[in-house]
């Protein structure tokens, strides 16, 4: 789903990953994968959650040690779903830089 104020953050493709939901993709991927996938939102759900408070500067860190997480891959999850107009990334590519902006260990499928 496009977002109009994720666009005006000027990160495209513009796409809210946490209101975008495929029923299917659990099915494409490897267990590996979801597993990363549900990871990547996991965090962003929770820094989505305490946005306005993290803006506000009333989040104290140490409160909640997901949130303090999700601070803190915050940054980079956005710049990993980041894609310039001329980039090009395979599938495969993708899981190997999402599991490096997570600091997981990954198997490549192929």
């Amino acid at each position: 789903m496009l977002d109009r104020t994720i666009a005006h953050r000027n990160r495209f493709p513009a796409v809210n990953i946490l209101r975008s939901v495929s029923r299917t993709m659990p099915d494409c991927n490897t267990p590996a994968q979801t597993q990363l996938v549900n990871r990547a939102r996991r965090l962003l759900a929770s820094y989505d959650d305490m946005a306005e408070l993290i803006r506000l500067g009333a989040y104290r860190k140490g409160t909640d040690q997901l949130v303090d997480e999700a601070i803190e891959y915050y940054q980079p999850l956005e710049g990993f779903i980041a894609q310039g107009k001329n980039e090009l990334t395979s599938l495969e590519q993708g899981y190997i830089g999402l599991a490096e902006v997570l600091n997981e260990q990954y198997e490549s499928a192929d």
